[in-house]
């Protein structure tokens, strides 16, 4: 009994000093250090154990990308300071999230705008997952910024705000037909969006 609560000590305490957290210092998207592009990046290293990125208190302002954000490979989380503090902008041209295959993504606390006219340029889910919290969706013009491909993908919204969009929002390439008589359980292809507040949408949402 001794050795095993020994054993689960010295694991527990591996697991905390190898994971790390990188802290994006600049809303530039020029790939440099400290910018969201290079800690998405750092956070793709596996040698780098990193498996959060956060923003510097104080840092204010909109990223306004130049190009795809590159696609996350590793299970990350990434906590911003706040809806009114951060925002991210496709610029009409770029996509965001994409999250590789089994892995898992969290993110809350960020604002996300002016997504690319391609499938799924916030979220694009491919057969992983999605958790995300206290995020505010707007001035979306361009179709589909939320997609599930595949099997067994999922993206889980709550408590957040979706504004001001003209552009349907959700969509998926796979998956049964809704039913009453199933619960969620019964689907291996979903998006889910609870406590959340829609106004001054327009245009289809689902």
């Amino acid at each position: 009994m001794i050795k095993n609560i020994c054993f689960l000590l010295l694991l527990f305490i591996a697991s905390t000093i190898n994971a790390q957290t990188v802290t994006v210092t600049s809303i530039a998207d020029d790939g440099t250090s400290g910018t969201f592009r290079w800690a998405i990046e750092q956070a793709n290293n596996i040698t780098l154990s990193i498996n959060e990125i956060n923003f510097n208190a104080g840092l204010t302002g909109i990223i306004t990308l130049t190009s795809n954000l590159p696609n996350i490979s590793e299970t990350l989380t990434i906590t911003g300071p706040g809806t009114s503090v951060i925002s991210v902008s496709g610029n009409n041209l770029y996509k965001m999230f994409v999250v590789n295959a089994f892995k898992i993504v969290t993110v809350s606390g960020l604002t996300f705008k002016e997504c690319a006219a391609q499938t799924g340029s916030i979220f694009y889910v491919n057969n992983s997952t999605v958790i995300a919290n206290n995020i505010l969706v707007t001035e979306n013009t361009l179709s589909l910024p939320f997609f599930v491909s595949n099997g067994g993908s999922s993206i889980s919204i709550a408590n957040s705000t979706f504004s001001n969009n003209s552009s349907q929002l959700f969509g998926s390439d796979w998956g049964d037909t809704p039913s009453t008589t199933v619960d969620d359980s019964g689907y291996n292809n979903k998006i889910s969006v609870t406590g959340s507040t829609f106004s001054g949408n327009s245009g289809v949402i689902f």
